[in-house]
């Protein structure tokens, strides 16, 4: 058994390419990637801080499109 991560377009390359026997993805799944899919569970996510925080920040970056990994999130965001 070989366990790697990447990003969920990566992934799903691997797998329609044979070099991945299956998957688990985070996030979003872009539709008509061509392989079967199930939904195993809603995942819980968390604001974590080096400081006390008294109040929700004004603003949170949760991803940078930027990166060339992230881009194919823009269409849905």
């Amino acid at each position: 058994i070989r366990i790697s991560t990447n990003h969920t377009p990566r992934i799903i390359e691997n797998v329609k390419s044979g070099k991945a026997t299956l998957g688990f993805c985070a996030g979003y799944l872009p539709p008509h990637h061509g392989l079967m899919s199930l939904h195993l569970a809603d995942e819980p996510f968390s604001i974590v801080s080096r400081h006390s925080l008294s109040q929700l920040p004004k603003a949170i970056l949760t991803n940078d499109l930027t990166n060339p990994a992230n881009t194919y999130q823009q269409a849905i965001l």
